[in-house]
């Protein structure tokens, strides 16, 4: 008997609308990440700080072509690209062993937003 576990996962990504293909705006080399990207609903938590308590910069301060940026987080001078970086030696978060630089989605009065997770099995595969 196979079973099928379908879950649904809260992940940053595309969400491809049905209807013709229009180009991308081109992204400024010269901006801020948030001012490529609408950044007003991220929170962004570097690999510096104290152990286990990351550097916190809040979503209003990354908005905008002369949002935030540094060393971890910054524009890709050649494409215009939003750029992560962690030294291999950097802080990490509690429960963590390793060093990231991330997003992390807020509500809209900038409190976390958490993902519910839900899981159902099937003892048929899914259709193709």
């Amino acid at each position: 008997m196979n079973k099928t576990i379908t879950a649904g996962l809260c992940a940053l990504g595309l969400l491809l609308a049905a209807g013709p293909a229009t180009a991308a705006p081109a992204l400024n080399p010269a901006a801020a990440p948030g001012g490529n990207f609408d950044l007003s609903h991220w929170q962004l938590q570097l690999p510096i700080g104290s152990p286990g308590n990351p550097t916190e910069i809040a979503p209003a301060k990354l908005t905008g072509a002369n949002g935030f940026q540094d060393a971890y987080f910054y524009t890709d001078k050649t494409d215009g690209s939003m750029t992560f970086w962690s030294p291999e030696n950097g802080g990490h978060f509690n429960g963590s062993n390793y060093a990231r630089s991330e997003l992390r989605e807020t509500n809209t009065d900038n409190s976390p937003k958490y993902c519910q997770l839900s899981a159902r099995t099937s003892s048929t595969p899914p259709s193709p």
